[in-house]
């Protein structure tokens, strides 16, 4: 997902590429996730319960991508307020809790 723009009372599908670094391979994958922030040095937290602070998304080993749902109406990540939001991005692997902030998604309303 490239840097984008979404209406607070909107709920829209976004995609996050995955890139596989020799050896891994799309089965290494556990669980994806995703979490937004405000501030980028706000990184979440992926211990805890489940995903920690990450909520839970879909993986498309096709892409491979993270597919999430943006908004209000049964998103699986709603902002609460227009802004410049941090997308942090959770790959885990049985070894590995990997994070990346792939995008700056800018809510308008």
């Amino acid at each position: 997902m490239a840097d984008t723009d979404i209406w607070l009372t909107a709920t829209e599908y976004r995609r996050m590429s995955i890139l596989l670094a020799p050896p891994a391979v799309i089965g290494d994958i556990v669980a994806v996730g995703v979490a937004l922030r405000t501030t980028p040095n706000d990184v979440p937290d992926p211990s805890g319960a489940g995903l920690g602070e990450f909520t839970a998304a879909t993986l498309d080993p096709t892409g491979p991508d993270i597919v999430v749902l943006i908004g209000p109406r049964d998103g699986d990540i709603e902002p609460v307020a227009p802004g410049d939001y941090q997308v942090f991005v959770l790959v885990r692997t049985s070894d590995e809790d990997i994070i990346r902030r792939p995008a700056v998604l800018t809510v308008m309303g």
